[in-house]
């Protein structure tokens, strides 16, 4: 006997039954509650499905609906679309297996069978019990009828048929183009169930995945004397698993740990399957087996060849099966996780003397002074308004006299009374004298003085993450796990280098090299030619692009709850220093006084750190703000500011010259300056003198999320919504020293 009901706090409030459709709907959305599914008075699914109680059930009339049309196997979300149901269709049964994603992945339920009228029975009466229910709300319970009722009538989808006889064992043949097994004694097999193999049709729980769960084993064999571990089950969800895991053993590897713990689960009420892998003796232990020996990569390409398998498997079944994204993104990672599992094997590449890189060098706003005595008054006003949607990379930026604002909706720049404007991006970079633009999955060049299009082409590969290049010189362009070489001219790719192991890389341009950081940890060197000319293992991910400070390339990295500056040589890689941090910081470090200055917050309070390469940290002092530190140089005063519109200037000494309390207005620009005055974010936006923080002058309404200033004194303001603003000074009377000022 099944049962399907609801339980939990979930019905309407009355006051709805005069509400409209709108108020209706969202109700309906909002109600929560447990979906309990019992055979013969045991609870399947043990209170975890949880969640919207009318999305979970418009979920299960739709699969079973799907079986009683003629579909093998339909899927349906109960919990966010972390639980779900597998029902697979065998005569006049229906076979039951209850999915967790995990990680680990677990079937607390497989292949229970159940009659399907029955089972269609009492998901007909849950769905009327939850009518009733709702009838004291006229507009809910409609809503709710009409959409439970398309659910159990909806069509079947098309289902992928075999291309081979029904009854052909599908592990007897191993499909054309399936790569040899690895050439070591660890061994990772997949095995489908031979009555299965047609598989599911594609499911409509989650796209994709139901087409994936197919019933069968993973086998994993060390050679050693005990026995293999063999997790029956869906494939898939191991070979997942197994994916994640080799990620989390080169990460094991980069920290130095001396052993990493894989889970997999199981079906039914067993315990999770623990494999231990000690990285200092490489050995990897299986449950009831004693250690063997075994090195990460091994594993990592026993995986992968077991990856492949299953994808060929797939394509034998029905070719567009291969093309299934959750299946080539399982490819993908497990060809990534392998290939960082390769580059931590190799360890830090160092090279001899090369040519010493240039440092990078950027226009930046003036500080001298506008007059040479001290300035009283400044009176601005607004001199121009435009819309270029949410901020895109930089927001604000500049590139030779041209101003320039990315936001999604439109590009523009301005140079003196002259504007262009191009439409909006989804990611925006300067590099190599281009302002770089991604619109969906096309990459294109804009010339910053006027605007015009120098090129556009597909996306190398992923998405970029970050671009460095000096002007006339290879364009490079980041992505996750790779660096290219683009020809500035026409776009056309000079070269590809797969760098492993990264979530997009932070890029910096040093003369012949560029530096790479990536978000496993590694640090790499790369020539123009697209060479690797030395490769370092960091603390951690790499927190911001590096920089070059004097002979020394510096490079922010995560280190467990803090951070850690690294020094190297830039022409070999050699390590100087690693100059530990106790915060993480809240943003790039900034070039100050001749170290780097880097801003975060420790135990509630707000701390400025100085390091410099050759003594390492020079000064950490506590900053007099209430909130995260942002930081701006302006000369040799470093300024923090925080959201709510506290203002500092500390010395090169670290000492702070003066302060101003928080304001209560928003925004959270980090403060800019020009001849001698600083914008800031501070009701609205405050003009202030540097050296003693009077305030000179402001104009109110303005939230900035980035200020820019230029020029002799003219601030630009770019807020959350897009709206970017041109203030330009009209007067400003100064106290000329030994004069009194006139009258």
């Amino acid at each position: 006997m099944v049962r399907i009901h609801l339980t939990g706090g979930w019905r309407l409030d009355p006051s709805l039954a005069t509400a409209g459709p709108a108020a209706a709907r969202r109700a309906l959305e909002a109600l929560s509650g447990v979906l309990t599914i019992e055979v013969d008075g045991v609870d399947l699914t043990g209170g975890r499905a949880e969640g919207p109680v009318l999305a979970a059930l418009e979920g299960l009339l739709g699969a079973v609906a799907r079986l009683q049309a003629g579909e093998g196997a339909a899927l349906a979300s109960l919990r966010d679309g972390d639980l779900l149901l597998l029902l697979r269709r065998r005569g006049s049964q229906a076979l039951l297996s209850l999915v967790e994603l995990g990680p680990p992945a677990r079937l607390p339920v497989r292949d229970l069978a159940v009659e399907l009228a029955s089972l269609t029975a009492a998901a007909l009466e849950a769905a009327s019990s939850l009518c009733r229910a709702l009838a004291s709300t006229p507009p809910a319970g409609a809503l709710a009828a009409r959409r439970l009722r398309g659910a159990s009538r909806r069509r079947p989808r098309a289902e992928l048929a075999p291309t081979r006889p029904a009854g052909t064992a599908s592990t007897a043949r191993v499909a054309e183009g399936q790569p040899a097994s690895p050439a070591s004694s660890l061994r990772c097999e997949v095995r489908l169930d031979d009555d299965d193999w047609a598989g599911p049709g594609p499911g409509a729980g989650q796209p994709g995945l139901a087409d994936l769960l197919w019933p069968g084993r993973v086998t994993l064999a060390t050679g050693g004397p005990g026995p293999p571990l063999v997790v029956a089950g869906f494939p898939y969800l191991t070979l997942r698993d197994l994916v994640a895991g080799l990620a989390e053993v080169a990460r094991a590897e980069h920290r130095g740990d001396s052993r990493c713990d894989l889970k997999l689960g199981q079906a039914g009420r067993a315990a999770d399957q623990t494999l231990r892998f000690d990285l200092r003796a490489r050995t990897l232990a299986l449950p009831g087996s004693p250690p063997a020996p075994a090195r990460p990569v091994e594993l990592g390409e026993a995986v992968r060849h077991a990856v492949e398998r299953l994808a060929a498997l797939a394509a034998a079944g029905h070719p567009a099966r291969a093309e299934n994204p959750l299946l080539l993104d399982l490819r993908a990672a497990a060809g990534a996780a392998v290939a960082h599992l390769a580059e931590e094997a190799l360890g830090d590449l160092h090279v001899g003397p090369a040519p010493a890189p240039d440092p990078a060098t950027g226009a930046s706003a003036s500080q001298q002074p506008l007059s040479p005595g001290a300035l009283r008054h400044v009176a601005v006003r607004v001199g121009w308004q435009e819309h270029v949607g949410a901020p895109v990379g930089p927001g604000l930026a500049q590139s030779g006299g041209v101003l320039l604002a990315t936001g999604r909706e439109a590009v523009l720049g301005r140079c003196g009374a002259r504007t262009w404007r191009a439409p909006g991006a989804d990611w925006a970079a300067l590099a190599a004298g281009l302002l770089l633009l991604r619109r969906g999955d096309r990459l294109l060049a804009l010339e910053p003085g006027s605007g015009r299009e120098r090129w556009s082409r597909p996306l190398p590969e992923a998405h970029p993450t970050g671009a460095a290049g000096r002007r006339g010189e290879v364009l490079l362009l980041g992505e996750a796990g790779a660096l290219s070489g683009l020809d500035p001219r026409t776009g056309a790719t000079h070269w590809r280098l797969e760098l492993p192991g990264g979530h997009g890389l932070a890029l910096a341009a040093f003369g012949p090299l560029v530096a790479a950081g990536t978000g496993s940890g590694l640090l790499y060197g790369v020539d123009l030619a697209g060479r690797i000319a030395w490769r370092l293992r960091a603390p951690g991910p790499a927190l911001a692009p590096p920089l070059l400070l004097g002979r020394a390339l510096a490079s922010l990295h995560a280190a467990g709850p803090g951070a850690s500056l690294v020094l190297l040589e830039p022409e070999t890689g050699r390590r100087l220093r690693e100059v530990p941090l106790d915060v993480l910081p809240a943003g790039p470090p900034l070039r100050f006084a001749g170290g780097l200055a880097l801003a975060g917050r420790s135990g509630g309070t707000a701390v400025v750190t100085l390091v410099r390469p050759a003594t390492g940290r020079a000064w950490t002092v506590e900053a007099p703000l209430a909130g995260t530190p942002r930081l701006a140089v302006a000369g040799r005063a470093l300024l923090a500011s925080d959201a709510a519109g506290a203002l500092a200037r500390l010395e090169p000494s670290g000492r702070v010259a003066w302060s101003l309390p928080p304001s209560g207005s928003a925004g959270g620009a980090a403060p800019a300056a020009a001849r001698g005055v600083v914008a800031a974010a501070r009701d609205g936006v405050t003009l202030l003198d540097l050296d003693t923080g009077r305030i000179l002058g402001a104009v109110a309404g303005l939230l900035p999320a980035r200020l820019l200033a230029a020029g002799a004194l003219s601030i630009v303001a770019l807020e959350a919504d897009g709206t970017v603003t041109g203030l330009t000074a009209a007067a400003h009377l100064s106290l000329l020293r030994g004069t009194r000022p006139a009258s």
